[in-house]
């Protein structure tokens, strides 16, 4: 009662208290200290007023009036403050009152943003429960589901219905401006009138009852909208939705920065070299990857590019390949120096920030280089210590344009280079943020400083490799309108949905920043070389300028030996889009060049640096792995007339030297292949027989899919390239214990007449590319259970026994990164990627269990020195993720995967908003699968084939324990397929042991 009469009083003045208060003794406080003590309070409830109308749009139009009603309120109040009576203390109640309803407003303000945000979630699930249950449908509209699947889908139904009425009425709730209107015009005809009697107190004291109410009825909890996020999160779940969460976090860039560990064999001393990876910012397959260049590292091997280990850094080029053996020019490297004349500048890693999207370093001297990058332009910050000068020195520019006025500059330079492959143009075009002067090139840009501040200037750049009006439309279109914090925080968010691709729970913190880590290395490559206005340089190299078809993008950087293996299945499988324009790119460059598949694709450069037809195999995996939307006909054309030796060389390089005489003899022989001093036929034999098995199962596929073919019973082709795909049997000889010092049947050289040469375990570049002998006689990943069973000793008497096989096996994996001269196994390049799983093929698929499980913890660290190899543009990151899953893409081309032991608690894979996998594991810390469940059934073989356009999606339960089981040792079904030469499956070898028994 006393509230209300003083909040009625404050309001109305003194002529009204009457009646509200019997007693007589208060003292009274005068005009002047009621001013002296409210005008402050009243002039913040102003502020507050106005900031509650700033947000108007956030409200409803209802609270919008009871806003503005408060906002009239106040006005009253210090319009009247020299006439407010009565006792001081219970006067300011007056403005607590108005204050507590103001704050409350203030409140749903965040209240209602953050219900606002939950309804795009709340639609989605909506979608996805109508798709669920179309899923069901048929195309005559009939119900195919079960009564256990119609049994599961009615909760989720009814959860969600409740779901969204209790948010829609959480969302409408809002204080009544009637509630407060009324009150305010009686307020405002007994300020007129400056009576009141009994009963109009008696009905003001109704209406702020009322208004009461209403507050207490608008309080929305400060819990509520957490509630619906947990109420929506698990509906999620049940239905399958995909929630992004924080995940660059556990992205470390400068794993694979440093040099990779001494090899694990016991007095080894070749180097293997560095994981190259560049710290620089990218975003997601992005033409530009602005970082830093450093000195090389002294007395072994370093290509061009960021060594963890040194000291020095000479400028930022714009473009970086990552992880790669060789050395390319270094497009537009900017440094920034404080006189013109300095170069090189050191630094630290201490005063180094690496993030997904960007990358920061203080040099020794105090400037301060910032960067990030949209797909095809780079933004940078470079900060200069105060009184110090502010330059910015370019290299290698050619055809520079300066225009001081508009603060720009562009140029053309020279790129490419790769491996000795021929160089080509880039150009670019620069804006900065602040006036400059340059030089007579145009190569050393001069900046104003002030006294006693320091400089930062703000530079924004578009690359392209057609024209200088297409880097600055590049620019225009991608970073204009962006602040460097934008783009910053734009490439985050491009980083971390891809990263989302996989999410796992559970797992150390340093295997969630390697698996991140490697996922994020594993999509640097192929990269965007199209410009936003669909334009790219032909592979003609003619200077022609090609444009992709609507929706489309062009890529480069396919660095196909490597990424044919682990990366290219992964990318189709998580991003077909992307994948199938990669596929294209293949195509379309071909097209361009003679209707060849180049070999290592750099800008528009082809490099023969490494062997084989991997372009024909990378575009075979993205077809079977689920990205099919590309001119799969022009591809089959390629393929075929490269196979056959109809169509041979690409500007000027052939991708499969002496093809003729690889089918004709079924072998290569010494002297065969690129050049006479480095042509290694030996191991090139075995990468043709992998891209005949590739093509045959792509055309197979192809066949299927036509009607024509279907009904004539295939075209041929597939049948004649899988019996050439078991050319390599032709190098193990069937007489190997008649060749002095060979210890048992190994893949070996042969000569052109069919005789054997001496013993050659390795052989440098006149027999096996990176690697020896016994590397290379793994290398069969199409066929398992026929190179196993070539692997044993004595034939006559039981040729189907796998002892000698595993024994060898047993001996081949004792080290696991041992280079090219030891004879173990060298996981850290990609000739052994698949080598790890073959046990999968035996009655002992625990064996790869373990090894893969001590792979996975020696080889890959959290650190510069995390990667057992080149990364070679994300080839060994990938074979990190895959594994960490407890998966493998074991067989080109063929869409399935070899199950090993996941090492996370949960893995859910997503391509785009589709959920594919879900995998579960019981304790991911022990080695050993005790049992698998495929969507809740047993499992009992290590060969999961997959349908990447199946509608549902697959849960695989794995259960672990810490000593070996018989899982998958003699499976009856789904055995893991080998591809013999006939056709058909080679049968299961003979067990070594029974399982449980002693072996």
């Amino acid at each position: 009662m006393t509230l209300r009469c003083v909040i009625i009083a404050g309001l109305l003045g003194g002529t009204i208290l009457a009646g509200c208060n019997n007693s007589n003794d208060a003292k009274l406080a005068t005009p002047d200290t009621l001013q002296g003590t409210f005008a402050e309070e009243i002039s913040q409830l102003k502020g507050q007023v106005n900031q509650l109308q700033q947000s108007a749009a956030n409200q409803t139009q209802a609270d919008q009036a009871t806003i503005k009603g408060l906002k009239d309120a106040v006005d009253t109040l210090q319009a009247n403050t020299v006439i407010l009576q009565g006792n001081a203390a219970t006067s300011k109640e007056v403005f607590a009152a108005f204050k507590s309803t103001i704050e409350l407003l203030q409140s749903r303000v965040g209240q209602i943003e953050a219900l606002q945000a939950l309804g795009p979630r709340i639609d989605e699930l909506g979608v996805s429960l109508k798709s669920l249950t179309d899923n069901f449908k048929t195309l005559n509209g009939q119900t195919q589901a079960s009564q256990a699947d119609l049994d599961t889908l009615k909760p989720l139904r009814r959860q969600f219905a409740a779901l969204k009425d209790d948010y829609d009425k959480a969302i409408k709730l809002k204080l009544e401006a009637a509630a407060l209107a009324p009150l305010l015009d009686e307020l405002k005809q007994l300020k007129n009138s400056g009576k009141a009697d009994a009963a109009t107190l008696a009905s003001l004291q109704t209406k702020l009852d009322s208004l009461k109410d209403a507050v207490d009825k608008a309080k929305l909890g400060t819990d509520l909208a957490e509630g619906f996020k947990n109420r929506i999160a698990a509906l999620e779940a049940a239905v399958g939705l995909r929630v992004d969460t924080a995940l660059t976090q556990y992205v470390n860039p400068l794993i694979g920065s440093g040099q990779s560990p001494a090899s694990d064999v016991p007095g080894e001393k070749e180097s293997l070299l560095g994981g190259f990876v560049n710290p620089g910012a990218n975003v997601p397959l992005g033409m530009v990857s602005w970082g830093p260049e450093t000195d090389t590292i002294s007395g072994v091997w370093s290509p061009r590019g960021y060594h963890y280990e040194t000291t020095a850094i000479h400028g930022f080029p714009m473009i970086n390949l990552s992880g790669v053996g060789c050395g390319t020019r270094a497009p537009f490297m900017v440094q920034p120096v404080s006189n013109a004349s300095d170069g090189d500048a050191k630094f630290s890693h201490d005063k180094e920030t690496v993030h997904p999207g960007y990358y920061q370093v203080t040099f020794d001297n105090e400037i301060k280089t910032e960067l990030t990058a949209t797909t095809r332009t780079g933004l940078g910050q470079f900060t200069f210590p105060k009184d110090k000068g502010a330059f910015l020195k370019f290299t290698s520019l050619n055809d520079v344009k300066v225009d001081v006025d508009a603060r720009t500059i562009s140029a053309r330079t020279t790129g490419g280079g790769f491996c000795g492959a021929p160089t080509y143009n880039i150009y670019f075009s620069a804006q900065f943020d602040q006036a400059f002067t340059a030089n007579k090139s145009g190569t050393i840009l001069t900046f104003a400083t002030k006294a006693g501040e320091a400089t930062t200037i703000g530079m924004k750049a578009g690359v392209s490799y057609v024209s200088i009006a297409n880097a600055k439309d590049n620019l225009m279109k991608e970073s204009a309108s962006l602040s460097f914090d934008e783009a910053r925080k734009r490439a985050d968010s491009l980083w971390n949905k891809r990263l989302n691709s996989i999410q796992v729970t559970g797992g150390t913190e340093d295997q969630k920043k390697i698996f991140y880590t490697a996922l994020y290395h594993s999509f640097f490559a192929p990269s965007v070389f199209s410009d936003a206005n669909g334009e790219y340089a032909s592979f003609d190299g003619k200077g022609t300028v090609e444009k992709v078809e609507k929706d489309r993008v062009h890529y480069t950087t396919f660095s196909s030996w490597d990424s044919y293996r682990s990366l290219a299945p992964m990318q189709a499988l998580l991003a077909p889009n992307e994948a199938a324009d990669m596929a294209q790119s293949l195509i379309n460059d071909a097209n361009q060049c003679g209707g060849v598949f180049p070999m290592w694709v750099e800008g528009t450069s082809n490099s023969n640096i490494m062997p084989g037809d991997g372009a024909s195999i990378i575009v075979a995996q993205i077809h079977a792995f689920g990205a099919p939307n590309f001119d799969t006909a022009t591809a089959r054309k390629i393929m075929l007339d490269m196979a056959t030796g109809a169509k041979t060389t690409c500007r000027g390089v052939t991708t499969l030297p002496f093809i003729k005489e690889y089918i004709e003899r079924g072998y290569l022989t010494v002297g065969e292949g690129p050049t006479s001093d480095d042509n290694t036929p030996t191991s090139n034999t075995l990468e043709y027989a992998s891209t005949d098995f590739a093509i045959s199962r792509f055309i197979d596929a192809l066949d299927k899919q036509n009607s024509q073919f279907v009904a004539g019973g295939g075209s041929g082709d597939a049948a004649t390239l899988l019996k050439r795909s078991n050319n390599w049997t032709n190098l193990f000889n069937p007489e190997w214990r008649k060749v002095e010092g060979q210890p048992y049947p190994q893949l070996q050289p042969r000569n052109a007449d069919g005789t054997w040469p001496k013993y050659t375990p390795t052989g440098g570049k006149n027999n096996y590319r990176e690697g020896n002998a016994e590397q290379y006689t793994y290398m069969v990943p199409h066929n398992i259970r026929w190179l196993l069973r070539m692997l044993v000793k004595d034939k006559a008497t039981n040729p189907n026994l796998e002892t000698d096989a595993i024994d060898r096996l047993d001996t081949f994996t004792k080290y696991v990164n041992a280079a090219t001269n030891s004879p173990y196994l060298w996981v850290g390049n990609e000739p052994g990627f698949a080598t790890p799983f073959f046990y999968n093929w035996t009655s002992q698929p625990y064996k790869s269990q373990a090894l893969v499980r001590r792979i996975l913890g020696k080889t890959y660290t959290n650190s510069p020195s995390g990667l057992p190899g080149n990364d070679d543009e994300g080839a060994t990151s990938g074979w990190y993720v895959w594994s960490a899953l407890g998966l493998y893409p074991e067989i080109l081309a063929v869409p399935g995967l070899t199950l090993t032991s996941p090492i996370f608690e949960k893995a859910v894979v997503w391509q785009g908003d589709k959920k594919l996998i879900t995998i579960t594991t019981n304790k991911p810390a022990s080695t050993y699968i005790q049992n698998v469940k495929l969507d809740g059934k047993p499992y009992d073989s290590t060969w999961l084939p997959i349908d990447p356009f199946a509608k549902q999606p697959i849960t695989l339960d794995f259960a672990l324990g810490d000593k070996p089981s018989c899982w998958a040792s003699k499976p009856t079904t789904n055995i893991p397929p080998s591809f013999g030469a006939d056709g058909k499956d080679v049968p299961l070898l003979t067990p070594a042991a029974v399982c449980g028994q002693s072996e």
